[in-house]
């Protein structure tokens, strides 16, 4: 079942158990809360056209069960629970502004169809800035950003960086890293995903994110991650 079937708006196997149990938030609050705002991510999918290349929403489900594990593994509140989920799952919504020519392109993309996916943090956060909360769009905007400043949009660096948004970052690289592309023909291995994770911390990855996403990892995260 799809977190977002349209007969059940909230699939509570995408959410650890643990997160129920926080104490700074009630249960029935939270889980109210979460169902608008997961109802509200829907809308911004349903319009869009999915193509037999690549699904944004799948990719999107995908980054928040390996966000949410990692957010749990840090001790966040229920509040930054709920931002994280909807922030990962909402966070490359901005792609869909590009053409397709570019989005779905086989081969390397030029400097210059680099600079405008580049654009899609942007793009995305317009969109979503008047729907969630400002902590789920910081993840839109900086999930792009690395650690030691090399990324962008803005260039942050370390703690610079919003801490979910940090979150997200570990996520998508791994996810994107491990899913079937349209744009590359061999498989990458989950270790070897893993790996790279491990390998560029403290340059692309908050060095204490990898290590909660290394302990999950080695503790059979990535089958329960796959699971849908």
């Amino acid at each position: 079942m799809s977190l977002f079937d349209s007969t059940h708006p909230y699939n509570m196997q995408y959410i650890p158990s643990s997160i129920a149990r926080k104490k700074d938030v009630s249960h029935e609050s939270y889980l109210d809360k979460l169902r608008k705002d997961v109802i509200a991510a829907k809308s911004l999918f349903s319009n869009r056209k999915v193509t037999a290349k690549f699904n944004e929403l799948q990719h999107g489900e995908f980054v928040a069960r390996i966000s949410l594990t990692i957010g749990v593994a840090a001790g966040l509140s229920q509040e930054e629970l709920l931002h994280l989920h909807v922030g990962s799952i909402i966070h490359d919504i901005g792609k869909y502004d590009l053409p397709e020519s570019i989005l779905y392109k086989d081969g390397l993309l030029t400097c210059e169809e680099y600079e405008l996916v580049k654009q899609h943090v942007i793009s995305g956060s317009i969109k979503t800035s008047s729907i969630f909360d400002p902590n789920a769009i910081q993840i839109v905007v900086y999930h792009h950003e690395h650690y030691n400043g090399s990324g962008y949009m803005r260039g942050l660096k370390g703690e610079g960086i919003p801490y979910l948004a940090r979150i997200v970052t570990v996520a998508d690289v791994y996810s994107a890293m491990v899913e079937k592309r349209y744009y590359r023909q061999e498989t990458i291995l989950e270790t070897d995903a893993a790996s790279f994770v491990s390998d560029q911390s403290g340059a692309i990855f908050d060095p204490y994110i990898v290590k909660l996403f290394t302990s999950l990892f080695d503790a059979g995260g990535a089958k329960q991650w796959m699971k849908v």
